[in-house]
């Protein structure tokens, strides 16, 4: 299982030239890098454009075959010594080209990914290396090019769990997969760190071949029932009380936005924008733990009723775009529902309508 911690992190270096200097490779590492994500993903779709869409021709297979780390499309790009960018590179266009492919590139319902200049710079587990400084008070990061890095951990809630999963790094017990950095909107360097946990499966004696049947209805967020059970039914949340809270950020935005109308250009242009970035953090936070609650409530009924399933409703553009919510992050619920429920050894499938039991289709909450 993989998870992800956000940590402030800075230069410890005492020289203010050399923390300069180093700043800087890591922001023209960055530059590098946006610049070779672009012409990587170009490169791969005017190849299978010009194949005729047709994945499996061999002037397609051909045409991937020569995307290594030597071809000419990264020769006059300077990447930050010893990051490995191009092979981080290759693997990210390649997965985020297949995605594309999946859900829907060739019928229009996809485009092709485009990198910000902001993208954070991708960097390799093996190459983080953390320690203890000699009094064993701070944790500190080895990076490449001899560059340190301190963890800031400051006072905040989760405290004490990050100091406790940094301590099980340093003593080996969890291994850093591919990691993340980039420069927040206070210029503050943030590392997101992903982490590789061994975690044994909750041994769960479900009830052969029951399932939980998922539905993401039109009047309500979530409708579930059991397959075997019908009138074992449950719905969760609240269209009204979304959209009360949708409004509310919605007023909140056009506020924000008329401030800035009045607003001077000029130097402090910038920081004007910073208001209205932190009031975006705030709706995504509200979505993520909407989805959070949603996918808890989920599993813990499924377990409560010992569904050896969970099957989730297909969920297509088309229909996406019909429910009330239509712009609800429905998939990062999808992925919240199935990270929760393989941890306690529930199997997750996903089903179209035909293979769900007759009475959750003729449910009028999905319908």
């Amino acid at each position: 299982m993989n998870i992800v911690k956000k940590i402030k992190i800075i230069i410890n270096n005492p020289d203010n030239e050399i923390r300069k200097n180093q700043y800087r490779f890591i922001r023209n590492s960055q530059y590098a890098q946006y610049q070779g994500l672009n012409r990587c993903m170009g490169y791969l779709v005017s190849g299978y454009y010009s194949s005729n869409m047709d994945l499996n021709c061999e002037k397609f297979k051909e045409h991937q075959r020569k995307l290594t780390n030597s071809s000419s499309i990264f020769q006059d790009i300077i990447f930050g010594k010893g990051i490995d960018s191009k092979s981080n590179i290759l693997q990210r266009v390649r997965n985020d080209f297949k995605n594309a492919i999946k859900n829907g590139l060739a019928s229009g319902d996809r485009n092709v990914s485009n990198y910000r200049r902001t993208f954070p710079l991708m960097t390799r587990g093996r190459n983080l290396n953390f320690v203890y400084d000699e009094n064993e008070k701070d944790i500190l990061i080895n990076w490449v090019n001899k560059i340190q890095f301190k963890c800031i951990l400051g006072e905040n809630k989760n405290l004490r769990e990050v100091k406790s999963i940094l301590d099980k790094v340093i003593n080996k017990e969890y291994s850093v997969s591919q990691s993340l950095m980039y420069f927040n909107n206070k210029n503050e360097l943030i590392l997101l760190l992903t982490l590789n946990i061994q975690i044994e499966i909750e041994k769960y004696a479900p009830v052969k071949d029951r399932v939980l049947e998922i539905d993401f209805g039109r009047e309500v967020p979530v409708y579930m029932s059991i397959n075997d059970k019908p009138y074992i039914k449950k719905l969760l949340g609240d269209f009204s009380e979304l959209n009360r809270v949708r409004l509310q950020f919605k007023a909140r935005r056009q506020r924000l936005y008329k401030q800035l109308e009045f607003s001077k250009g000029g130097r402090g242009k910038k920081d004007k924008f910073i208001s209205i970035e932190e009031f975006r953090e705030k709706q995504r936070n509200f979505i993520k733990t909407y989805n959070h609650f949603l996918s808890k409530s989920i599993v813990e009924f499924a377990l409560k009723h010992r569904c050896e399933y969970i099957y989730l409703k297909k969920l297509d553009k088309d229909r996406e775009s019909k429910l009330p919510l239509y712009n609800w992050n429905y998939h990062e619920l999808e992925e919240k529902i199935i990270y929760k429920a393989e941890r306690k050894g529930i199997k997750i499938k996903k089903r179209d309508s035909l293979d769900m039991c007759d009475k959750f289709n003729e449910n009028e909450y999905v319908n």
